[in-house]
This record gives structure tokens, C-alpha cells and sequence, in this order.
């Protein structure tokens, strides 16, 4: 269940649940007798909020049911839950790639509970082939549902339509936004923090911290719609807690949650951020071109099967390689920007989300200090954060 920090837990009534559970069993003969809030985990999944699990117990049964909360970026995905997917699902026959959505209103969202499908967060994403493979295969039929999308509203509407001009103010870009008046409130709190980050950690490694800011100025133009390559709707934030798997299947299958940091942007960059984030450079050297294939080649099969107007296009193995070494920069700046943090010690990172200013502490306190204290006595994450910036100054020294 997603919840609207603004908004207070007591804005789910009863009338809110028993419309949950007759969706969800699809019976509205159904009574609710109890239902509560609690903790989904101790640890902090997610850094744009908290996780709650939503239990109801129906009458004359010992059922419950669960439900998972994700909070943050609260207006974004709640438009992605009742405009956006509704749109993208249309006649959609394959995998899910997302968690079914019973109820979305303004105050909150109610989901269902992953786990009841036995789906969990990885115990260990990096390097893992079989799950990066089925990550690839969901992300690959995510994609393909945009691009069926526009292909079907361009037939509809007999001119060509872009899901940027149809959802205009839901997919602009959140971290690094053109927008002058938005970076001031956006950028130069959050993401500059951690850019500063990098560069003292570059001059650390004796490389060059002023090829790295000029890359990084480029991030603001990679992130929009491309005139070259082709865009869809992008996740935006492929780390390894906003990927759960079923891994009880034979092949393990992948869904993704948290749906607050959309763009639309080249489909590559959603690529290039799931590998970047959770395989090492020299396992992703010897497998990127096996993983594109896999993407490129579940991505042509899901559009070629959904697709009821023989007009949407895949974009080839070829061009989707192009476009990722044309766009590799985005990968290696995310991963200097997301693992120096996300690699911190988790009982790291629960005291700073616990500190006096919770939330705001954790995303805006300037961790310079605590990361280079955190790599003299961790020699694992100083050699992994070591070749992350080593490889970002290899590409901005190009």
C-alpha cells in the first residue's frame, strides 16, 4: 500500500478496504471484519520513503491479506497506477511487469503483496545472470508496451503520438531537469551533494575531477527525448530494492515496483542503469553484448505479440548497442552517483534515515565524511566505489 505523506493513515476507511478485497477476490459478498498497518521491514528499502504492509482479516475467515507500501514521489505514481499502466496494459498479453494496483486514489495506493506470490528482493542481484537476464526480459516487455501504446494512438488518432505530449506533465525528468527553477530546488540540494561527493573522491583516486563535472553537465541533455534514438517510458530507478523476483519458477521472473521517477527518454538508459548499478565492470564488459540481445530480442517478440495494428517498430539489436555506447556516460555517472550510498553499511544508512530530521537527513546531509570513513575500514567497497569513478574518469578524460 502507497500512502501520501501529506496525508494522514486515517483517510483509509473501511469502505477503502472492502473495495480492496472484493477486487481482489473478486466476490462483493465479502465483509471485512479488521483490518491494520504495520512495518514491512525493519531496514530501509527504499530512499524515497517507507514500507507498510496493509493486513485484513474478512469475516467468518482466518484470511489476510497483505498489501506493500512504497512512499515517496506520491503524485507520480499515483497518475502511473491510474492513467498511466491502464494505458500501456491495453489488450496486453504476456508477464506482468508490475504489481496489481487495486485502488488508487489520491491519499494512497493499495497493491498487492508480492510476497503472497513468493516474490522477494534478491539476496544477490550483483553479477547474477539469471536475474539480470529476466530483469532485461521485464524491462524489455515494459518498453514494448510504450511503443505499442503510440503505435496504437497514432492509429487512433491518424497523426503521429508521442506519450510525452499525452501524459506532458508526468514524464518530465526529476533528477536532472532543464527546468532552471527546478534544479535550483532539485539539483543543487540532492544530486549536487553527492556530485561533490564524487569529485573529492576522484582527486582521492588521483584522477581528473574537472572532466567528470563537465560530463556531468551532459547528464541534463542524455535524459532528453532523443531525436535519434528511440524513447519510451522509462522506470528511471533500476536498483536492486526496486526489483523483486519469484525465483520458484524454473526461470526466475522479475517484476518492478516503484514507479516515481518516470521520464521518457531513450529506452537504453533504463539499460544502462540496471547493469551499471548491479554488475562490476569487468563482468559487465564480458556480458553486455549477451544482455542487450536478450533485451532486444524479448523486446521485438512482446511488441510483435501485442501488437494489433502490425505498425509498432522494435528498435533493432544493432541500434540498441549504438545507442548504449552513444549513451554510456548515463550508466557511469549513475553508478557514481547511486553506489557510493547505496553500497554504505545498512545499519549506516537506518541511522541516518533514523536521525533527528529522518528523510531530509538521509537525502540532503552532505556524506563526504562518512563514505571516506566508511572505504578505510571496508576494502570491498573502497575497490568497488575505486573502479566506479575510475571508469566515469575514463570516459570523461575521452
Amino acid at each position: 500500500m502507497s500512502i501520501n505523506h501529506d496525508n494522514n493513515i486515517e483517510s483509509l476507511t473501511v469502505k477503502d478496504v472492502l473495495v480492496v478485497v472484493q477486487e481482489f477476490l473478486k466476490d462483493d459478498t465479502v465483509e471485512v471484519e479488521d483490518y491494520g498497518l504495520k512495518p514491512y521491514s525493519e531496514d530501509k528499502l527504499g530512499h524515497m520513503g517507507s514500507h507498510l504492509q496493509l493486513t485484513i482479516t474478512i469475516k467468518n475467515s482466518q484470511t489476510e491479506i497483505d498489501f506493500m507500501n512504497e512512499c515517496g514521489m506520491f503524485t507520480e505514481e499515483f497518475v502511473f497506477f491510474q492513467k498511466v499502466k491502464p494505458l500501456l496494459m491495453e489488450n496486453y498479453k504476456d508477464k506482468a511487469w508490475s504489481p496489481v494496483c487495486y485502488l488508487a486514489k489520491k491519499e494512497f495506493l493499495v497493491m498487492e503483496d508480492l510476497k503472497m506470490n513468493k516474490f522477494e528482493l534478491s539476496n544477490n542481484l550483483l553479477d547474477n545472470t539469471c536475474q539480470i537476464k529476466s530483469t532485461l526480459e521485464t524491462l524489455a516487455r515494459f518498453h514494448a508496451c510504450s511503443i505499442v501504446a503510440e503505435a496504437r494512438l497514432t492509429q487512433l488518432h491518424k497523426k503521429p503520438v508521442f506519450l510525452n505530449d499525452y501524459f506532458p506533465n508526468n514524464l518530465k525528468e526529476k533528477f536532472f531537469p532543464n527546468d532552471t527553477s527546478t534544479r535550483q530546488s532539485t539539483i543543487n540540494v540532492l544530486i549536487e551533494n553527492t556530485m561533490n561527493l564524487v569529485f573529492a573522491m576522484a582527486d582521492s583516486f588521483q584522477r581528473s575531477s574537472q572532466n567528470i563535472r563537465k560530463l556531468y553537465k551532459k547528464l541534463f541533455e542524455v535524459v532528453k527525448p532523443s531525436k535519434i534514438h528511440r524513447n519510451v517510458i522509462c522506470h528511471g530507478d533500476l536498483w536492486a530494492n526496486n526489483l523483486m523476483f519469484n525465483d520458484s519458477d524454473p526461470e526466475p521472473q522479475c517484476v518492478f515496483v516503484d514507479f516515481q521517477t518516470m521520464r521518457y527518454a531513450p529506452n537504453v538508459l533504463d539499460v544502462l542503469q540496471l547493469l551499471y548499478l548491479n554488475t562490476t565492470l569487468n563482468y559487465r564488459k564480458q556480458h553486455e553484448k549477451e544482455f542487450i540481445r536478450v533485451y532486444s530480442l524479448t523486446l521485438e517478440r512482446t511488441i510483435q505479440n501485442n501488437d494489433e495494428t502490425n505498425t509498432a517498430v522494435a528498435p533493432t539489436f544493432e541500434e540498441n548497442i549504438e545507442a548504449y555506447e552513444d549513451l554510456r556516460l548515463f550508466g557511469a555517472s549513475l553508478a557514481s552517483i547511486y553506489l557510493p550510498f547505496i553500497l554504505l553499511d545498512q545499519k549506516i544508512i537506518n541511522e541516518l534515515y533514523n536521525g533527528p530530521d529522518g528523510f531530509s537527513n538521509a537525502l540532503y546531509t552532505d556524506k563526504t565524511e562518512i563514505t571516506f570513513a566508511y572505504m578505510k575500514r571496508n576494502e570491498s567497497y573502497k575497490n568497488r566505489i575505486e573502479k566506479v569513478i575510475n571508469e566515469l574518469a575514463d570516459i570523461a578524460d575521452q
